[in-house]
């Protein structure tokens, strides 16, 4: 049985140390990116939620997500250790981040997948809405997107 719970940053680090192995730039609570492209550096300040899946109390996958715009929330930095991939918990995770954005007023989640994600988020309801970006550090990526659902996050 798998439980998501609220966790802080210092929790998340050392998985997205392992999800950006060897980055060239500072692994940071938030990101300013922007649905779509461009910087809003005002999104450093704005405090993310961040999300641990445990599983008999080991942790075992992370994710946060981050409300970028009135009606926009982002999930970043999703992570499942090897041992439980394709298990669920990623859809988990995905799940705890689209409930905390419908909490926060949003009515779309959005993300920027690596073409090897891809899939998963096309199995999870997003639409890819951007051509495959080439130009961020672990690309590429692209910008995909999803309207929040409020009966599915409360099941």
């Amino acid at each position: 049985m798998y439980v998501i719970e609220a966790i802080d940053f210092n929790r998340i680090y050392k998985y997205w140390e392992c999800l950006w192995p060897n980055r060239k730039t500072p692994i940071e609570p938030s990101n300013p990116i922007q649905f779509m492209g461009g910087i809003d550096l005002s999104l450093k300040d704005v405090v993310p939620t961040f999300f641990g899946c445990y599983k008999n109390n080991k942790l075992v996958g992370v994710n946060s997500g981050i409300k970028t715009h009135t009606l926009l929330y982002r999930s970043r930095g999703i992570w499942t250790s090897e041992s439980e991939r394709r298990n669920g918990i990623g859809s988990l995770l995905l799940n705890a981040v689209e409930k905390q954005g419908i909490t926060e007023g949003c009515e779309y989640i959005w993300s920027m997948p690596r073409y090897s994600s891809y899939k998963f988020y096309k199995r999870n309801g997003f639409v890819r809405c951007s051509k495959w970006l080439g130009d961020y550090e672990f690309g590429p990526n692209c910008f995909v997107l999803k309207r929040a659902d409020n009966e599915r996050t409360n099941i």
